[in-house]
């Protein structure tokens, strides 16, 4: 993260992230969309996965 990181640690910022990607395992054959879905990397996964993580940061910064 390099910048973000140390912009954090100057400033006192609580950062909170997460990676999202395909699974490690052997590819699969399909059309694009089809293995969007498949491997969860469609708009609506990301915006869910990314609503779940910031009501856990929510969470551990002690809000409701």
């Amino acid at each position: 993260m390099g910048k973000v990181d140390r912009a954090a640690r100057e400033t006192g910022a609580v950062l909170t992230f997460d990676r999202i990607g395909i699974e490690d395992r052997f590819g699969e054959s399909g059309k694009p969309w089809e293995l969007m879905i498949r491997f969860g990397l469609t708009v609506e996964h990301i915006a869910a996965r990314a609503k779940d993580l910031a009501g856990a940061a929510k969470k551990a910064r002690g809000g409701d």
